[in-house]
């Protein structure tokens, strides 16, 4: 079969899992594709968009970080610190969330408090960006 079999995975459960085409990742270093066959490595994630392709149909996810490992025999664990489907994520919500990260990043003092509306402020950007796919009309994997 010439397909990668992956699972997404937050603290919580198991996301998505089934075969896939290709998968595009967001890395510390820029965005990489696995494919069938990928050499076997380990590579953190940050926060950003999944998009995982199998023929012509893509599936959407915003996640918040975390770790991916492709292992021998075309398998690929995303290990996230969260992940959010286009269709589950509420757009009106996330855009008020980057308001509050905005304002609160306005009025940060300290570095943590900068840091932290950072990482909220880019994280309620790509759940928009996520979101907007369902907009689109973007098909969807079915659910295995």
């Amino acid at each position: 079969m010439d397909k990668i079999y992956y699972q997404l995975i937050t603290p919580e459960e198991i996301k998505k899992e089934g075969f896939a085409d290709s998968i595009s990742l967001p890395t510390a270093l820029g965005e990489i594709v696995i494919l069938p066959h990928h050499a076997p490595l380990i590579t953190l994630l940050k926060t950003g968009e999944v998009k995982i392709k199998e023929g012509k149909e893509e599936l959407y996810f915003a996640i918040g970080g975390g770790f991916a490992e492709v292992q021998e025999k075309s398998k690929l664990l995303i290990l996230a610190e969260s992940a959010e489907i286009a269709e589950e994520i509420d757009e009106a919500r996330a855009a008020e969330a980057k308001k509050v990260a905005e304002k609160l990043l306005a009025e940060a003092k300290e570095s943590f408090e900068i840091e932290e509306a950072q990482i909220w402020l880019e994280r309620n950007l790509f759940r928009l960006k996520v979101a907007k796919r369902k907009r689109r009309g973007s098909k969807n994997i079915k659910e295995f």
